[in-house]
């Protein structure tokens, strides 16, 4: 974790304003959840609103930014077995990475300054009805990590 954002944790209201917001759930929304488990996908989003968190914020690398803010990798963890999940810098989807993005409302993840980004993980069967630990690495803010039920 960055010793800057260390600071902001450590800080006044540190811990509900910057050490949970960044959680990983699944998408709330019926329809894109179906599909996606449907395509074996698991869609996930960082910073659950439903439990007053900061929906997370994506942004392209800039000359400011030169890393960009986003999550660059997800480890899923099912069972026994633990897979590494890259990503293309935001906003691409490029087919030599395994994990994509989309928006919540449509394809584009940059809406609302990208807090509207689903992070789509390929999943195998073995995942239905499992408790997954989701494990992914934001590189302005560090590495988060959660467990969501997928549907089974």
């Amino acid at each position: 974790m960055p010793p800057a954002y260390l600071a902001l944790i450590e800080g006044l209201g540190g811990i509900p304003q910057h050490l949970g917001k960044h959680l990983p759930f699944l998408v709330a929304d019926g329809n894109l959840l179906d599909a996606a488990l449907a395509a074996n996908l698991l869609p996930i989003q960082w910073g659950d609103p439903g439990k007053g968190h900061a929906r997370h914020p994506n942004a392209a690398p800039t000359e400011a930014v030169p890393s960009g803010h986003y999550y660059d990798w997800v480890d899923l963890l099912v069972g026994d077995t633990e897979t590494r999940i890259a990503f293309a810098p935001w906003p691409q989807n490029r087919a030599d990475v395994a994990g994509a993005y989309r928006g919540l409302r449509t394809d584009d993840p940059s809406g609302h300054e990208g807090r509207d980004t689903v992070y789509l993980l390929p999943i195998h069967g073995a995942a239905r009805g499992a408790e997954v630990r989701v494990h992914g690495h934001c590189l302005a803010h560090g590495e988060y990590i959660d467990f969501v039920k997928v549907p089974g």
